[in-house]
């Protein structure tokens, strides 16, 4: 078996859809050896900055000197960015040797193989336990209490916020969607959150509450105060916190929220340094200042400017349109969009489009993506000018013969997107389906 046999064999478990429940996700660990159990970690749910936020507090973590894993969903171009060690994304060699292993071992159970996304999580987990790391941060696939990940006991656990996404699946109001997503809190596990809105946050005090879980809100018991920049490609702020205060944090990742989901990672960190996890200040700065988080509102290209952003709801879709709008407009503005069909076009719609000055509208190399007619069908009507370009090949071929120099564009709408847009921008040629 090479690479892309391993990969091909993961994204075919696809066709086994989702499993609600954990019943199988227990299963399917104990035929592994149970390996969450032998590991440390931080469990991160919401439903917007749970990867920039796991990101983040990973690598303070690792620039304090630990030997961190950090499992995150999806990925942008290779499957391995998935899985990573201090910052190094698992070799496509241990990718195909743990994939095999586990085959071995699934050898008599055919009528009862793990979805996708349950087998790359007992992936990560073997790994993690393999590579003898001292805590992983383990990001929530989707939702919480039903989640493949929440089979841990973490030493502490992160809300970041409560929006509208995933509705087939978590629910209509932001109620249900607070209870799936509060379904992560455990015995007696410390919370840190920023959910700040009722009637959800009082769902996750009543939850909290019950499992004897401290909770620690933004807001409340810790804060941030913003560092105002002429620049607004520099992000900083001052932090406020449970136990001590920090000033002028300097973060590489942009735009307000940003700020919020920083200073969640740093309450989270003040936590584990109760919990064993000791770390100096020079940790966080460092370990801050030098995050990586690819395709959230991440600058590839500046002259013309080109911008890359996965905000696939309308939440997600505020925040970069928040960032948009501080940008100085030095020409006209290019909005390229491309949505999954399942995903609250109109609503993302609304709140980028009053920004741009052309819009294009393009769709992934994806079963779930939706086409540019089906975008043009279903977004907010306007009188600003529409394109139709039916592949982001196409897209950056128009582009490169239109947009001047001083002209600002802003790819969005889908991680899915995203990836895809990153690989041509970088040369990667794709030899199996880019994304699980």
């Amino acid at each position: 078996m090479v690479y892309q046999e391993a990969l091909q064999f993961l994204y075919n478990l696809q066709l086994k859809g989702m499993k609600f429940g954990l019943s199988s996700m227990i299963d399917f660990l104990v035929l592994l050896g149970n390996p969450h159990k032998y590991i440390k970690t931080v469990h991160v749910g919401g439903t917007n900055g749970k990867g920039s936020t796991s990101a983040m507090v990973a690598w303070v973590l690792y620039q304090a000197g630990y030997r961190v894993g950090l499992y995150t969903s999806p990925h942008l171009i290779d499957f391995s960015e998935r899985i990573s060690v201090n910052s190094f994304p698992i070799p496509q060699a241990d990718v195909v040797r743990l994939t095999r292993k586990i085959q071995d071992l699934l050898k008599n159970e055919q009528a009862n193989l793990p979805t996708f996304f349950e087998f790359v999580t007992g992936l990560a987990f073997l790994y993690f336990l393999e590579q003898k790391v001292e805590i992983a941060v383990i990001e929530v696939g989707l939702g919480g209490r039903l989640d493949s990940t929440n089979v841990i006991t973490p030493e502490l656990s992160i809300l970041t916020n409560v929006d509208f996404d995933h509705q087939e699946y978590l629910g209509n109001t932001l109620l249900e969607i607070g209870y799936e997503k509060a379904g992560i809190i455990k015995k007696g596990v410390p919370v840190v959150t920023g959910i700040s809105e009722e009637p959800v946050l009082g769902l996750v005090q009543k939850t909290a509450k019950a499992m004897e879980a401290p909770i620690y809100r933004l807001g409340v018991d810790f804060n941030y105060h913003t560092q105002h920049r002429e620049d607004c490609f520099a992000n900083s702020l001052d932090y406020h916190g449970i136990h001590q205060s920090n000033l002028n944090f300097v973060i590489p990742l942009l735009g307000e929220h940003q700020r919020r989901n920083a200073s969640l990672a740093l309450a989270a960190l003040e936590l584990l340094n109760l919990k064993g996890f000791p770390h100096p200040e020079s940790a966080k700065r460092k370990g801050l200042l030098q995050v990586r988080w690819p395709g959230r509102i991440e600058i590839v290209q500046s002259v013309p400017l080109i911008l890359l952003d996965g905000a696939h709801n309308p939440a997600g879709a505020s925040n970069l349109a928040r960032f948009l709008t501080s940008l100085p407009q030095t020409g006209r503005r290019y909005l390229v969009l491309g949505i999954m069909k399942d995903k609250d076009i109109w609503g993302i719609g609304e709140r980028l489009i009053p920004w741009a000055d052309e819009i294009i509208l393009t769709q992934a190399s994806y079963s779930r993506a939706a086409t540019p007619g089906e975008l043009l069908r279903t977004l907010p009507p306007t009188f600003k000018r529409f394109h139709l370009i039916n592949s982001l090949f196409d897209v950056f071929r128009y582009l490169k013969s239109h947009a001047e120099k001083g002209d600002q564009i802003c790819l969005t709408g889908s991680l899915y997107t995203i990836g895809e847009a990153k690989a041509i921008l970088e040369g990667i040629h794709i030899d199996v389906p880019l994304h699980g």
